[in-house]
């Protein structure tokens, strides 16, 4: 009888030691964090990674996308393009830019019970604009589902009605 408690103990012990180093390198503050910290660490890995609207930088943006948000973007950057036309998407519509912007700050946010609203000034090299980043919470954590821009189309339309 000792001897299986012992086991069980140790067992207990090397999962709840093993398990949070499994999560170490990932980002799982994206799960845990508030609607202004996922919107934060988003655009802080986004300046990271260069702001290019790669499928590269898409997939390892992944923690803060809702997950059909996540996959409209893939397909939209996996279709086909014709060499006779512009891209669909000019730019990163992730800051409404063609300029890659220079900073961001969070500005005010609306919070509802399981939605949130961030806005997003990004400062360009001449002059600024805002977006309005949108989340829903999933679970425990908190995914960005949208982003409204000033002119008051959205990237969700966007991918669904064509440029």
């Amino acid at each position: 009888m000792h001897r299986h408690h012992w086991s069980y103990a140790v067992l207990v012990l090397l999962v709840g030691l093993i398990v949070p180093l499994a999560f170490a390198g990932r980002s799982v503050t994206a799960a845990t964090a508030s609607p202004a910290d996922t919107v934060r660490a988003f655009y802080e890995r986004h300046f990271a990674q260069g702001l290019a609207f790669t499928e590269e930088n898409v997939a390892a943006q992944v923690p803060w996308f809702a997950p059909n948000l996540y996959t409209s973007l893939i397909a939209e950057l996996r279709k086909p393009s014709s060499p006779d036309e512009g891209p669909r998407i000019n730019g990163d519509p992730l800051t409404d830019t063609q300029e890659y912007p220079t900073s961001f700050k969070i500005r005010g946010i609306e919070t509802a019970r399981n939605t949130a609203t961030r806005m997003v000034h990004f400062a360009l090299p001449v002059g600024g604009h805002v977006v309005r980043v949108l989340l829903t919470r999933i679970g425990h954590n908190w995914r960005i589902t949208d982003f409204r821009y000033e002119g008051g189309l959205s990237l969700r339309r966007l991918l669904r009605d064509g440029a």
